[in-house]
């Protein structure tokens, strides 16, 4: 199993230079979270986002949480658990031209499964239900059922190596491509990440690359 999962990572690796389209973009986010009462939690999850390639792009998100998660099962190697929560992501992008503000609702709930299939490797899925509100610049009221991750990780001490995908089921079926990539922790609060993706919808004409640091402030 891991002999699979490190040719499958290594092969998407290498395979990326063949595609027609790289993208490039780096996030620098920082997280705030507080448990308040038994399995609730509020927290803020802060993002300044850059796109390097094709075109330079540059924004930043701010976004309060309020979450109820509560465990099902959990023994030695499966864990269960459901979970609601609402977002209230607020975006500003700067770059390009003009400034574009942005205000919406995100209320989900769904649940989080994991198995693990050895003391280093684990499976990791999500079966979620949202109902996106857009509030600025215009009202709109959406839903979605999807699987946002079908994820097998590797841990190797503080590197962690992952790969998945992901699929849409309502109100349409479709799939979210494929990603795989690399997580180090730095300290207890900090760790750098980088994480290749493709084939979104089947498209595997363009891949993009995403390097990411993130700093937790609780």
């Amino acid at each position: 199993m891991k002999k699979l999962f490190f040719a499958v990572v290594a092969l998407f690796v290498l395979a990326a230079p063949a595609f027609a389209q790289f993208s490039v973009s780096a996030a620098l986010e920082a997280t705030y979270k507080q448990d308040f009462a038994p399995n609730l939690r509020w927290g803020v999850d802060a993002s300044l986002d850059t796109t390097l390639t094709p075109a330079f792009g540059l924004g930043a998100t701010v976004t309060p949480y309020l979450r109820y998660r509560v465990v099902l099962v959990d023994d030695k190697a499966l864990n269960v658990a459901a979970f609601a929560r609402l977002n209230v992501p607020i975006g500003v992008s700067f770059v390009p031209s003009p400034v574009d503000f942005s205000v919406s609702l995100s209320p989900r709930a769904g649940l989080d499964l994991s198995y693990k299939l050895s003391e280093s490797l684990e499976l990791l899925s999500r079966l979620q239900l949202a109902f996106p509100i857009s509030l600025v610049p215009s009202t709109s009221v959406g839903y979605g059922l999807s699987i946002p991750y079908i994820e097998l990780d590797y841990y190797a001490g503080d590197l962690t190596l992952y790969g998945g995908t992901s699929f849409t089921l309502l109100p349409s079926a479709g799939w979210g491509g494929l990603y795989a990539g690399a997580l180090y922790n730095l300290s207890e609060k900090m760790y750098v990440q980088g994480e290749l993706s493709a084939g979104s919808g089947g498209d595997f004409s363009a891949i993009g690359l995403l390097l990411k640091l993130s700093i937790a402030l609780d």
